[in-house]
């Protein structure tokens, strides 16, 4: 919540970012070693600044895990585009690995959404012996679209990369579930579809 910020005209500019970085804060899109990325490119985003905390409570090797440098790592997937907006692409812990490429679920989430039958949609990771981790979706339709599970893979073929086509597509009949606060529950569904 201090790293990045918008509210007002600006918000409603750019509803879809976190915002803009605070003069409070330093910034780093890191790749994997913890290297700066170039603009527009998405990495981990890591946070440095009076609000940042020294490190976890009698937890070295959290800290330590979470730590560099005074960086704090945060975890999110994100990038910051040519107008200094932060946009949060995504959990490293949500992103799935095919093959050696990286494939945020958020954005295969994001583009069967925009499919008019979709209602609702989430992607997760799968153990694959050919490609390490296969993508898989969980499909709700809206009230009374139809959309098969091959449609739904050649929508996404249509606008992402082939490597970031779901090898299986579920349909579900209800509603996916969601916690009191509206956040969805993707580990519960994780345990119900990937041992079917």
């Amino acid at each position: 919540g201090v790293g990045a910020g918008a509210s007002g005209t600006l918000f409603a500019l750019r509803p879809e970012c976190a915002g803009m970085v605070s003069p409070l804060m330093e910034l780093r899109i890191a790749d994997v070693f913890g290297d700066p990325v170039p603009e527009g490119q998405d990495g981990e985003i890591w946070l440095r600044g009076v609000t940042v905390m020294d490190g976890y409570w009698n937890q070295p090797k959290a800290t330590a895990a979470a730590m560099n440098d005074g960086w704090f790592r945060t975890g999110d997937v994100g990038l910051v585009d040519g107008d200094g907006f932060l946009r949060i692409v995504d959990r490293i812990k949500d992103v799935i690995n095919r093959n050696g490429e990286k494939i945020a679920a958020a954005e295969v989430e994001s583009c069967l959404i925009q499919h008019s039958a979709v209602e609702e949609a989430v992607v997760f990771a799968q153990a694959d012996e050919a490609t390490g981790e296969a993508v898989v979706a969980v499909v709700h339709l809206r009230l009374g679209a139809s959309a098969s599970p091959e449609e739904l893979r050649q929508h996404v073929a249509r606008h992402l990369a082939a490597y970031k086509v779901p090898q299986t597509v579920y349909l579900r009949g209800e509603s996916l579930p969601r916690n009191p606060a509206g956040k969805l529950l993707k580990n519960t569904l994780k345990k119900e579809y990937l041992t079917q």
